[in-house]
């Protein structure tokens, strides 16, 4: 069975590990600071949606040998007060 992973990150802080075999492991960095508006946030949300989950891509994930890839992604913004 052709499997996709996502591990939502809010904080950089959080420690995660998988003992799953993957065959990618990917980090994407989602800009949220105040520079971006929700409609700018929801095109970055919603591309990478699409992206991921095109017909394209995952079939490409299931010629891997794990058949499977695990995606993190880090919404990135300043510290408050900075």
């Amino acid at each position: 069975m052709l499997s996709l992973t996502f591990t939502l990150l809010l904080s950089t802080s959080l420690n995660v590990r998988s003992t799953m075999n993957v065959d990618l492991s990917l980090v994407l960095a989602l800009d949220v600071s105040a520079s971006v508006d929700e409609q700018e946030f929801a095109r970055q949300r919603d591309g990478l949606a699409a992206a991921v989950t095109h017909p394209s891509v995952i079939e490409a994930i299931g010629f891997g040998r794990n058949r499977r890839i695990a995606v993190t992604v880090v919404q990135l913004s300043p510290a408050v007060g900075n």
